[in-house]
């Protein structure tokens, strides 16, 4: 937990962004985390071998604009 929070914080801190999405993968299991400057969600976690939702997420992801990607385009 310590690593992957040193990580988000130091991609939040070193460019220009509102938030940032990490996967984190344990097993058979995701988790995609949502940060920010004040805490992390962490989303319902996702059997990836028997749903289908981790492959939505990256799949809307892509189409997904600038500022819902994060980025800070102020």
């Amino acid at each position: 937990l310590g690593q992957i929070t040193a990580y988000a914080s130091t991609q939040l801190g070193s460019q220009y962004h509102t938030h940032a999405f990490s996967v984190l993968i344990v097993w058979d299991t995701a988790h995609i985390i949502r940060w920010d400057w004040e805490g992390a969600i962490v989303m319902t976690p996702i059997k990836y071998d028997e749903d289908r939702t981790l492959a939505e997420f990256f799949s809307h992801y892509l189409q997904a604009s600038l500022e819902l990607h994060g980025i800070d385009t102020t």
